[in-house]
């Protein structure tokens, strides 16, 4: 497999790399920016895998800058995969950004025109981890995954469903959007079809109840604005308690659900995936403890 190399930016002393290759589980070619921290040019480094949960370039783009620092002092790499495959045009006509959605959706698409190129949860289970460590200083048997909204929501169902391949899982502000009624909202269905069957396999309380992790995941809410939802938190809370699953779900009062929560509280998850790819011994470096 090849990949092109796109553009290239040093940043604190590593570099940005975005590259493009063809994807066999896609069947489409797909874009992936990695982060090499310094550590990087003597010995293969272990890599966070983060999952945007948006198709906002700009709001990616923040939080990358802000990963930056940490992740050169850690010595961790940082893989990230574009939210969807490129495609020219798809099936009916319509365009490729899959209906100008700008949110993420880490599934297996059923349903046609997306059933034969949107397969995100095998691309990141499987071909995204291989190019990484096939194309950069990345170390094969040292990876965790984290992601932010419907990214944090993909990163706890591919992290449940791999617990054996993910050191740690983390998510900021985790989409819960299959609710108390577990219908999904119409641009999932679009892509998963109205069999609940399909659905269950992304709920990560169901992914839960049929193979827990016995790695504390972490997880991190804003409770100001519409998308949080103090029932659907508590229910997931009592969900991976009743699994026997060990979760740290934290709340924080005056945040909303958005850039500047992850910008806050990224460094603490960047400790969690340090602490369990062997990286950190204690705490790293005192955080600000803003609840």
């Amino acid at each position: 497999m090849t990949v092109e190399v796109l553009t290239e930016s040093r940043c604190f002393g590593g570099w940005w790399t975005r590259v493009r290759h063809q994807s066999s589980v896609c069947r489409a070619a797909i874009g992936i920016s990695v982060y090499q921290p310094p550590r990087a040019t003597s010995v293969p480094v272990p890599a966070l895998y983060w999952l945007p949960g948006l198709a906002d370039l700009h709001v990616e783009r923040q939080i990358r800058l802000i990963a930056s620092y940490w992740l050169s002092k850690l010595g961790i790499a940082f893989v990230i995969p574009d939210a969807r495959p490129e495609l020219e045009s798809s099936k009916n006509g319509e365009s490729a950004t899959e209906l100008n959605w700008n949110t993420a959706w880490y599934v297996n698409a059923t349903q046609e025109p997306f059933q034969h190129h949107h397969r995100m949860f095998d691309y990141v289970a499987e071909e995204l981890p291989e190019v990484a460590t096939n194309h950069f200083p990345i170390d094969a048997h040292a990876m965790s995954i984290a992601g932010y909204a419907n990214g944090g929501l993909g990163a706890l169902s591919i992290g449940l469903r791999n617990a054996d391949t993910f050191c740690a899982i983390s998510a900021m502000a985790p989409s819960l959007v299959f609710g108390i009624s577990g219908r999904p909202p119409a641009e999932l269905m679009a892509l998963l079809g109205t069999d609940e069957a399909q659905w269950a396999a992304y709920n990560p309380m169901n992914n839960v109840r049929s193979q827990s992790s016995q790695k504390t995941i972490r997880i991190d809410f804003g409770t100001e604005g519409d998308s949080y939802d103090k029932e659907e938190v508590e229910r997931l809370a009592r969900g991976f308690q009743s699994a026997g699953q060990p979760a740290d779900i934290r709340t924080h009062r005056s945040y909303k659900n958005d850039a500047h929560l992850v910008a806050t509280f990224l460094d603490q998850h960047l400790e969690h995936h340090a602490l369990a790819l062997g990286v950190g011994e204690s705490k790293i470096y005192d955080t600000l403890g803003l609840i």
